[in-house]
């Protein structure tokens, strides 16, 4: 493979440029191909799950998510949904995970996986609800 520019088309419709670095290539070679219209995917962060308790010392707050994904096209399609949850590098802070929907975590870097096989027209839901636990004096944005 030689180096340089290479443009990328995605279903006979041209996406765009790309340098390729041959000094980097192993056997597999990763391209992004940016935003695939045919596939929408929501995140929507679900009331029922939000909330904010004080126990104790400490305060806890939960926080869920539905995630929706329809598979617009007229062909089945192999799905990699990732998602990530916060990660506590201090002791006195700490993050319960209580709804995954079959998904893969990371523990060392909260990122989540979900693999799928997405028929044509079809929508597949996920939920993701997770807790955070933290001394009460201190302020914390949880997302």
């Amino acid at each position: 493979m030689l180096e340089g520019e290479a443009n990328i088309f995605f279903e006979n419709t041209f996406i765009g440029k790309t340098v390729l670095d041959a000094r980097y290539v192993s056997d597999t070679l990763d391209i992004s191909l940016g935003r695939d219209k045919g596939v929408s995917v929501n995140r929507i962060r679900v009331k029922d799950y939000s909330s904010k308790k004080f126990i104790g010392t400490r305060k806890e707050e939960s926080v869920g998510y539905e995630i929706s994904v329809k598979n617009n096209k007229p062909s089945t399609i192999n799905m990699v949904l990732m998602d990530q949850i916060p990660v506590s590098r201090l002791d006195e802070i700490s993050v319960d995970l209580i709804q995954l929907s079959g998904g893969n975590l990371n523990s060392n870097t909260g990122s989540i996986q979900w693999e799928f096989i997405l028929e044509p027209n079809h929508t597949k839901q996920f939920s993701l609800v997770y807790s955070v636990k933290y001394p009460r004096n201190q302020n914390l944005t949880v997302e």
